[in-house]
């Protein structure tokens, strides 16, 4: 257990621990309406099948996000942590920011049907993890209580992939070709193959970077084409491919209590300040 996991929540800020003992349920089954599962895991205190709920989307595997879901689950919390599509073994394709639309009511129709679910929940999460969030707001959810978003935008293109008007390949290829290493398949991808997904960047990153045309840069430094990548590549205009990965308008139906952070130096405080501004804009609370 980390250092900072400790019964009183050693200088991090935690609040007590509160059961020791936390039960998991891996590989769970989420029906999607066309076909196809999405899989989650259920972490839980021992004792409090029905606590309350935290749950957060990801692509970057189940197993990657297990210890912070173990450190909400020991504070008295159910976490339920979902591969979105395409990834860990969840079905469908992965299309990077271009979440599938029907992925929030499905897991949400199937956890109404649990005799664990308490009725009421909250997500968390930061970066990917914050932005499957403000995707939530598409449709309204009587149950979603509170929304905790980290380093997070509600939209892609103006306030990181192209901001400015050029495309940010230094941070998107690099990401791109360590999603695809290490989440873009059928298997959970432990901590470890996370980090070895690290290794061609440190590796090729540089002649992938000089390479030209832009759109093949991902076969140097992946060995591959990366399917997603080409499509931010392929349409440099904010319409069209974006305007599906632009959840600003959600901001009206995010829960009552929202919770927003950033950091000075970080690549998407733009993006959550616009978040913010929307939220005030539509007299959020």
């Amino acid at each position: 257990m980390p250092l900072f996991d400790r019964d009183d929540g050693w200088k991090s800020g935690l609040p007590p621990v509160r059961c020791r003992r936390v039960r998991l349920q891996r590989a769970l089954g989420i029906p999607l309406p066309g076909g196809g599962r999405l899989l989650a895991d259920r972490h839980y205190p021992a004792g409090g099948e029905r606590a309350p709920l935290v749950l957060m989307r990801t692509p970057y595997g189940r197993r990657g996000c297990g210890w912070i879901a173990r450190v909400i689950a020991r504070r008295g919390y159910q976490v339920l942590v979902v591969s979105v599509s395409g990834t860990a073994g969840s079905s469908g394709r992965f299309r990077g920011w271009l979440l599938e639309g029907a992925e929030p009511g499905a897991v949400m129709d199937w956890l109404r049907t649990r005799p664990w679910f308490p009725g009421v929940m909250a997500t968390w999460g930061a970066s990917f993890l914050g932005y499957t969030q403000w995707q939530m707001g598409a449709e309204p959810i009587a149950e979603w209580r509170a929304a905790l978003i980290q380093d997070a935008p509600p939209e892609v293109y103006g306030t990181f992939l192209y901001r400015g008007g050029a495309f940010a390949l230094g941070d998107w290829l690099r990401w791109a070709q360590q999603v695809g290493a290490c989440c873009g398949t059928r298997s959970d991808p432990s901590l470890l193959r996370g980090v070895a997904a690290l290794l061609p960047a440190l590796l090729r990153g540089r002649r992938a970077y000089d390479h030209l045309p832009v759109a093949e840069a991902d076969r140097v430094l992946a060995g591959r084409a990366i399917g997603f990548f080409r499509e931010w590549v392929g349409h440099r205009r904010p319409s069209g491919l974006w305007e599906a990965m632009d959840h600003t308008a959600n901001a009206e139906r995010l829960p009552p209590t929202v919770h927003l952070a950033g950091g000075w130096q970080d690549p998407f405080l733009p993006g959550v300040v616009s978040g913010y501004a929307a939220l005030r804009a539509g007299e959020h609370g």
